[in-house]
């Protein structure tokens, strides 16, 4: 499928998926040292993953523990150094979690993105010459790209962008592109939302301008 052809909502999930390195059943830390599980699932204590409901059992015999083995294991990863990859981590946890569970979480932080990059382009100055005036108006591949961001970064860091924002409700793919480029994410991923920004057709002008 090229850049410039539309995703389904599946294809950008299993997309999505990928760009935060699989559906992992154990604790690991992201690039910047955050405790993190399943896809992107990022917890900033111990006590929001206890209160997460996510359920976890020993690696070895399958038995699952409570909250105070969760907190140990949550303790025990934290303290680890960052900049690995998660198959360093997955040596250091003694606790899995069920990865069905893990992915139906991962829809609902998806709902949260989702909502986040709605009001992230809906709210704030008002673009005179804009033509895109709501989310729903853009292309759906952009729509996809400002989801992975508002994933990424949430949504305090995504209200930052405001020259992304201003050049994508002005139709002006390559500039909107050039200014989704993120730090502290591979070279892949940001390639591939340039590419699903920049690559939109020329826009027609606002009433026909």
């Amino acid at each position: 499928m090229g850049d410039s052809a539309a995703l389904s909502t599946s294809q950008f999930l299993a997309k999505l998926e990928t760009f935060e390195g699989g559906n992992l059943d154990h604790l690991y830390l992201d690039s910047e040292g955050k405790v993190t599980v399943g896809i992107g699932l990022m917890f900033p204590s111990a006590e929001a993953l206890k209160k997460s409901a996510l359920r976890f059992k020993f690696a070895t015999t399958g038995k699952y523990v409570g909250t105070d083995e969760i907190g140990a294991e949550y303790k025990r990863i934290s303290a680890e150094k960052k900049g690995y990859r998660a198959a360093y981590y997955r040596k250091k946890t003694i606790l899995r979690a069920d990865k069905n569970q893990l992915y139906l979480a991962f829809l609902k932080r998806y709902k949260i993105a989702q909502a986040d990059a709605v009001f992230f382009f809906n709210t704030g100055t008002v673009i005179t010459d804009a033509i895109f005036e709501k989310f729903n108006e853009l292309p759906v591949n952009v729509r996809y790209a400002l989801e992975d961001m508002a994933f990424n970064l949430g949504r305090p860091k995504l209200i930052k962008y405001q020259a992304l924002r201003k050049y994508l409700k002005l139709g002006e793919w390559k500039e909107a592109a050039t200014e989704s480029k993120r730090k502290g994410i591979t070279s892949n991923r940001n390639t591939q939302i340039f590419k699903w920004i920049e690559s939109q057709p020329v826009s027609p002008k606002k009433d026909g301008k």
